[in-house]
């Protein structure tokens, strides 16, 4: 059995809490939320919001291509593939980044409306190489 439960710093800290020995594994533990409310207001998205006023979102799917230079070229390109056969099943994804010495937005749905376009922006995405940076690529999505 693991001892040890992750302590959010606040309510953006999926990726980077800090993880501490439990000394009662069975004990409960009352978070107060507030307190983790650090107010981060970091939405990479966020001129996107007026279209949304009044309107129901639904739901949103980020790929996130892992494009360093610890990916093999044939499973990135696998990886692209797996994207543009979800994207042709559901034309409703939002965004497309890929990370790897840099984190670089590929693709915004919401500026295409075109389709056709979009798959074939899928298709042009080079691999970046070099660094790997995994938790600040999902964060850019957040």
């Amino acid at each position: 059995m693991c001892n040890q439960v992750c302590i959010k710093k606040s309510v953006t800290e999926d990726l980077n809490g800090d993880c501490k020995l439990m000394g009662n594994p069975t004990g409960k533990v009352k978070l107060n939320h507030a307190e983790l409310v650090n107010n981060n207001n970091n939405n990479n998205n966020n001129h996107y919001q007026g279209r949304w006023i009044g309107q129901d979102a639904g739901t949103e799917i980020a790929f996130v291509l892992d494009g360093s230079g610890s990916i093999d070229h044939d499973d990135f390109q696998r990886a692209k593939d797996f994207h543009l056969q979800c994207h042709v099943q559901c034309l409703e994804n939002r965004f497309q980044l890929q990370y790897g010495l840099e984190i670089r937005t590929e693709l915004s749905l919401l500026d295409s409306k075109n389709h056709a376009r979009a798959l074939l922006k899928v298709k042009e995405i080079q691999q970046l190489g070099k660094l790997t940076k995994t938790a600040s690529a999902i964060h850019h999505v957040l």
